[in-house]
């Protein structure tokens, strides 16, 4: 009896679980910032862009097709493959207006959720 008791107690001091909320990278106006600050090529923006957008390029060659053996290992280098190059394709679509790696970045998350695991 004293046991329940106590845990009652204990579960009613608790405070309240709260789910985490969703982890945003950045927003719109950390984009704007990011975009005018590459524009003027201001350092160390411009330079870290140069080299993101060389591996976004990389990414549109990317054919968007899941992994979906058994080997967990290859599910999750090919995720995180793909995965990256959309995120920076996203980038390169906000930042360029470059409508291709948008659409690329948008298949190749689309080639992801729509996969029929085994």
């Amino acid at each position: 009896m004293f046991s329940l008791s106590f845990f009652a107690a204990v579960v009613a001091a608790s405070p309240p679980v709260v789910p985490p909320a969703p982890r945003i990278e950045c927003d719109a106006a950390m984009l704007d910032r990011a975009r005018q600050r590459i524009e003027a090529k201001a350092e160390p923006f411009h330079s870290y862009w140069q080299l993101a957008r060389a591996e976004a390029v990389e990414g549109l060659s990317l054919t968007p097709k899941p992994y979906l053996g058994r080997d967990a290992l290859a599910f999750h280098g090919e995720a995180q493959t793909q995965g990256i190059a959309a995120r920076l394709l996203a980038y390169q679509w906000r930042l360029e207006d470059d409508a291709a790696a948008g659409a690329h970045a948008v298949a190749l998350l689309d080639g992801w959720a729509s996969a029929m695991p085994l």
